[in-house]
């Protein structure tokens, strides 16, 4: 009971205190708070300082942009003068003199690039038609005779340009291995042995190179210069190990040779190109090849000498 009276109370003066302040509800109370926005015109606002500035109705049509320093000459000095729009104009690789885009061939990026090579490399592989002579004729007929083969030999050169115009001057140096086996033969009656003797030529070259380039297709070239070349010889008749199982010397002597350089990227353009663009390889040519060599001084008394032909490859570098 003591409970419900309190809620009473309580409940009772809450509705007294409503129904005073009641009084001022929807009561209009003289002099209105005006609207902050209302008083702010188009252009500034009184909370943003200096917003009343606009720099882009400071600028005149017809005349330079206020945001875009040196507009003015933009534009005409890439078109020497002419049309503005046309802003590549005189760029590099874009054609000052036409306003059409310049295609070039493969043929024209690779002509005149050989002018520009500074090193070679050259594959060539000979005939080995050179002539072994020594006193009794063992040479020749052990690698020579019926029984016995010359495998023909491979040859690598690298050499580099000291000078390039009408005539290609350079220097270098060559390397090769040369094969030739046989059954020997009995001096007394000349009947051929079961034992295999197998020879390996190898000549060491210094190179002087000249160059005569004809258009962009041919080259004749030829190069010259001091040579020593090591013999290796073995027989199959002694076991490895035994003393004369193999036997070793070295001759001095010269060589010379000579090119036909036929211009492979100028006939097959686009594998021109690509070994241009993978490899800096300016020319690539197919050569017809004839060496003259001759070699004495070796621990037997035997002179190689002669003329051979071969065929190889040719590649120049930028």
């Amino acid at each position: 009971m003591m409970k419900s009276m309190k809620v009473i109370k309580v409940a009772f003066t809450i509705l007294l205190m409503s129904a005073s302040f009641a009084q001022d509800f929807g009561q209009r109370v003289d002099g209105d708070i005006p609207n902050a926005m209302d008083e702010v015109e188009g252009g500034n606002s009184p909370y943003i300082q200096g917003s009343d500035e606009r720099p882009m109705d400071k600028v005149e049509k017809g005349k330079t942009s206020a945001m875009v320093p040196g507009e003015s000459d933009y534009g005409t000095k890439q078109s020497e003068g002419k049309d503005a729009t046309q802003f590549n104009i005189g760029a590099p690789f874009s054609g000052t003199e036409s306003d059409q885009y310049i295609t070039y061939t493969n043929k024209d990026i690779l002509k005149g690039l050989s002018k520009k090579s500074k090193s070679s490399f050259s594959l060539k592989f000979f005939q080995n038609n050179f002539d072994y002579t020594d006193n009794r004729g063992v040479y020749d007929r052990t690698f020579g005779g019926d029984s016995g083969a010359k495998g023909g030999s491979i040859h690598l050169s690298r050499d580099k340009f000291l000078y390039k115009g009408f005539i290609n001057i350079g220097y270098g140096g060559g390397a090769g291995v040369g094969y030739s086996t046989g059954k020997g033969i009995f001096s007394d009656d000349g009947t051929v042995s079961n034992t295999r003797f197998n020879l390996y030529s190898l000549p060491l070259d210094l190179r002087l190179v000249l160059e005569l380039p004809i258009g962009e297709v041919i080259k004749l070239s030829a190069a010259g210069g001091p040579s020593a070349m090591g013999l290796i010889q073995n027989r199959s008749d002694r076991d490895d190990g035994d003393k004369d199982k193999e036997k070793k010397q070295v001759g001095f002597g010269y060589f010379a040779e000579g090119k036909f350089k036929l211009n492979l990227g100028h006939l097959f353009t686009d594998t021109g190109f690509e070994f241009y663009r993978d490899h800096e390889v300016s020319f690539m040519s197919l050569d017809l090849a004839v060496r003259m060599q001759n070699y004495s001084g070796f621990g037997d008394d035997i002179e190689i000498s002669g003329m051979s032909y071969g065929v190889g490859f040719t590649f120049e570098f930028l």
